[in-house]
């Protein structure tokens, strides 16, 4: 599926249709599935970034690969990594 074209819009929408409701449901098991053991991470298909945004300050050391189809998603989900964090996420 190509999310490019409802990129821009896609957090929006989510809100007006879901609430907050998706976001909680991405990061309720995020302190128990990752812990400090944890060197590296894969991410597939997370669109905007939001959980890769949590994910970073979660788990400070960790390095993860984020592969999203969408080039728009991946523009939005790198302005949510804070400078200092950039290092540690490779996109695809």
């Amino acid at each position: 599926m190509d999310a490019d074209p409802i990129a821009r819009s896609y957090a929006l929408l989510e809100r007006l249709v879901f609430g907050d409701a998706l976001q909680r449901a991405r990061i309720t098991y995020l302190a128990t599935a990752v812990g400090p053991e944890k060197k590296q991470a894969l991410l597939v298909g997370d669109g905007d970034g939001r959980f890769l945004e949590a994910l970073l300050r979660h788990a400070p050391g960790l390095t993860i690969d984020y592969v999203e189809p969408s080039g728009q998603m991946i523009a939005l989900a790198r302005k949510r990594v804070p400078g200092a964090a950039a290092a540690r996420v490779r996109f695809h």
